[in-house]
This record gives C-alpha cells, structure tokens and sequence, in this order.
C-alpha cells in the first residue's frame, strides 16, 4: 500500500530521522518513483494541511478511530483528497471518511487561501523554488563506452551544436544563455558536457544507454581532482550509489582495482546496477562498514588513492526538504555527522600505501568542512592540503584558515551547481618530514639564541647601571668631603 508507506516515509522525516531518499531507498516498495513523489508532495503542502486541521470544524479528523492519529498518514490522504487523484486507491472507509470531510476541508483552505497561506499560495513558493532550481544538465561522458569524439560526433549529427567557452568569457553567463540545440564542453572538468535545462532530458537515448551518465558538476571534482594514474589500486569509502566509483573506473579505463565500500544492502544493489550497466568491469564492490574494514590486511596493501565522500548534511543539494518541514541547522547533528566524517578520513590514511586522499561533501556548513580538515591536519601530520588545486576555480574554501584557499567550494548561485566541499590530501614523505623537522630545530635554535643575547644585553644594562649607580655616589661623597 503506497499511502502507508509514504505515511511511514513523511513521519520519520518530520521527526528528521532521515532524508526523504534514504527512506525511498530503503523502502521495500518497488516503485520508487512513485513513492518518492508522493512522500515529496505531501512534505511540500504538510504545513497548509496542519492549518486547515487547526481549524475547529477540522481538527476532530486527527481523533478519527480509522486514522489511528497517524499524522502521516492524514497528510497524504489530505494531499489525495486536495491536490491529487481524490480519493481512488484509498480503502473504501477512509475514502467515506474523507468525503464526509471533504466540504469542511476545502472551506478551511478558502478561509487560509484568502490569508494568502493556502495551497495556491504553496505551489506558487513550489513553483518559483523549482524555477531556481533549474540547473543546467550536466552529463558525463562515459568514456568506458565511447570517446569524447565519438561524443560530439554523434551529437552533432543529431544537430546539437557544440559550443566552448570563449577566452575571457563568463561560464555562468554562458550557460545561462545556452540555446535549446547547444551543448557545452566544460572548461573546468574533462569529459563533462553542460546541456541546457529539460525536465525530460533523462529519457534522451545516450542517457539511458549510459553513453551519457547525469551528474551534478560538483559531484564529479572528487573523482576528477584524485586523478588516479591508469592501473592504480583505489578504495571508494562511501561509495553508494556508485555516479563517483564509475567515474573513477573511467578516468582508470578499467584498470587496476578499484573497492568500492557502502553498508546500505540496498544501496549496494542500485550500485552494482548502475556499474554494470555503465559498463564497469574493474570494481569489488563490498556490502561493508568501511570503518570495521582492517586497512592493514594484505588486500589493501598496494592501495594508492582513496576517495571519501561520507555522510553529510546534505545542506548543498538544491532540492532538499529542509524548506518546506521547517529544517533549521542541528549544531547536535552536525558535530555527530564531523565526527564520522573525520574518523572516516583518518582511517583512509592509515592506509600504508596510500598517496593521495580526496574529502568531499555535498554541505555548506563550516563545521563539515573546514573543520573537518583542521581536526585531520592536527591529528595526522603525515597528509597535507595539496596546493594550487584547479586554480581557475573561483570559489574556494574559508580565508580564515591557513589552508582555505587550496580547498574547493561550489555555490549553487555562484557556479551553477549544488554546495559542495573537496580538499585534497597527499602523504608527506619521510625526507619532506625530516627536513621540516631540520628547519624546526635550526628556528628553535636561532630562537633561542636570540633570546640568550637579549638575557645578555639586558645583564650588560643592569651591570652598567649598577656601576653608575656607584660612580655618582662617591662623586656626591668626594664633593661632601
């Protein structure tokens, strides 16, 4: 029963259990994408039908024997009843219920919609949020099933029209004034095309050969700033539902190994779905806790670069709830979700191979971010901040930390994507350390001996005065006498 389970869905992410997605993916229901957009729906118009139950003539359908006072539940049959089909596919004793309701309901949403909080006035707000939240399209190219000649090609003879970046010219501008037949190369991240804005474009037949994998911009820097060399052992510590493990798959053509950790059993199979489609071949993909896996066994001894995208906040994604269930910033929440997220890193490196690291999340808040990144530097002095990442990305991390402007931030209005955080890590050899440590002793001594010459200077005074001191009194004596 749909009503049901999206009852159960829209109770627990009023009670901010989860997100919306992470309750779909679980749900043992087949089809998701109903699901999704009835629970979503009812979350968007949950609070116009918390006024209209507050209203006298209302309010005694919360107590309703048959609705159990599942507020979830009256939610969506609220939004059936209103917004949606009526009451079809509902049991035929609520759907009595409903329609002895029916009448007050509606006069209650008048007397809200002339306040101007109606369900008129919510999908007006709806509608002009989903207006901003039209993002240019961005597709990768998957080059484990063409090249990006190939790409173009077949484009163009579609009669799409590839376009690039102008010296000196605007990408925002651009991709803001993309016609209806152009495609854009992106100029920061390669094999990444940008195509306007199309609510059907996930029906296009290269999308769904996975010729053309969607994916937001911001989602594919992670991948694509690891840049692991052809034939490299890798581990994707979060990797679930697999858009950066089948990036890296591509950006290594399916050499070396890559292991590919989620401890979803149902995110687990979307991934190997998806990798298996979009024709991965070189990945192990673990059905585990990446935190109980043993970084010291013999398996993972030759792994180079890792990836870590862990759970987060979420705060970036433009399409989120957090609007209309009246979500605030849970400080609680996120010092939790900071403190999985470093552990999660630290036991990356502890990886006796590794080289390279990647951090990323898909969340604006500082405590995620930078915070994360200072709490590793100071607990791990073997990885450092790579320098000098993608230079001719604007955005970059908070300026009030040392290493802010070698990390990445992505801003839904400023660069055309979703929020989202990369700070790359690299191991500091072992002469690098001894070096630094070299350079530490020889400043602590030079330190030192400052002060030892300032001590000196200062006895040198004190002495001088002393003997003046001295000098003027037998002065003063010699005169008297």
């Amino acid at each position: 029963d749909v009503h049901s389970e999206v009852s159960s869905i829209v109770n627990r992410v009023l009670k901010k259990e989860k997100g919306v997605r992470s309750l779909v993916y679980e749900s043992s229901f087949t089809n998701k994408r109903l699901l999704l957009r009835l629970a979503a729906e009812t979350l968007k118009y949950h609070q116009v039908f918390e006024n209209i139950l507050a209203g006298k003539e209302c309010r005694p359908l919360r107590d309703e024997r048959i609705m159990e006072g599942d507020m979830g539940y009256i939610y969506v049959c609220m939004y059936e009843l209103l917004v949606g089909r009526g009451t079809k596919g509902l049991p035929d004793q609520v759907s009595t219920l409903l329609m002895h309701y029916g009448p007050l309901l509606r006069a209650r949403e008048k007397e809200l919609a002339a306040e101007g909080r109606g369900l008129e006035s919510m999908r007006e707000k709806k509608e002009q949020r989903e207006k901003e939240c039209m993002m240019p399209r961005y597709a990768r190219i998957n080059t484990l099933k063409w090249t990006e000649e190939e790409t173009l090609e077949s484009l163009e003879k579609e009669e799409w029209t590839v376009v690039r970046l102008a010296e000196g010219e605007d990408f925002i501008h651009r991709i803001k004034t993309l016609k209806s037949h152009e495609v854009l190369v992106d100029p920061h991240v390669e094999s990444l095309l940008v195509f306007p804005f199309h609510p059907d474009f996930h029906t296009y037949w290269m999308v769904t050969n996975r010729n053309l994998i969607l994916q937001d911009k911001a989602s594919c820097l992670p991948a694509f700033l690891l840049s692991p060399p052809p034939n490299s052992s890798i581990i994707d510590a979060c990797a679930a539902p697999g858009m950066k493990t089948s990036h890296l798959a591509a950006l290594v053509q399916n050499t070396g190994e890559i292991f590919a950790f989620d401890r979803s059993n149902d995110r687990v199979e979307t991934m190997n779905e998806m990798l298996r489609y979009g024709g991965v071949k070189n990945t192990r993909v673990l059905n585990a806790d990446f935190l109980r896996v043993d970084t010291s066994s013999k398996q993972y001894s030759k792994v180079e670069y890792a990836l870590v995208d862990p759970p987060c906040s979420g705060s970036g994604i433009v399409k989120r709830m957090d609007e209309w269930i009246g979500g605030g910033v849970d400080e609680y929440r996120l010092s939790k979700l900071a403190n999985l997220q470093a552990m999660l890193v630290k036991h990356a490196m502890s990886l006796p191979a590794l080289k390279r690291v990647v951090y990323s999340t898909c969340s604006v808040h500082e405590t995620e971010n930078e915070l994360v990144v200072a709490e590793l530097l100071k607990d791990v002095p073997h990885f450092r901040v790579v320098e000098g990442v993608l230079p001719e990305w604007k955005e970059r991390g908070k300026e009030t930390y040392e290493f802010g402007r070698h990390c990445l931030r992505a801003d839904p209005s400023k660069t055309a994507t979703n929020g989202f955080f990369v700070a790359v890590f690299e191991r500091v050899e072992e002469s690098e350390k001894s070096t630094k440590k070299g350079k530490k002793k020889v400043a602590k001594r030079m330190i030192e001996e400052e002060e030892e010459e300032e001590e000196e200077e200062v006895e040198k005074k004190k002495v001088k005065k002393e003997k003046d001191g001295e000098q003027k009194k037998k002065k003063k004596k010699v005169k008297k006498e």
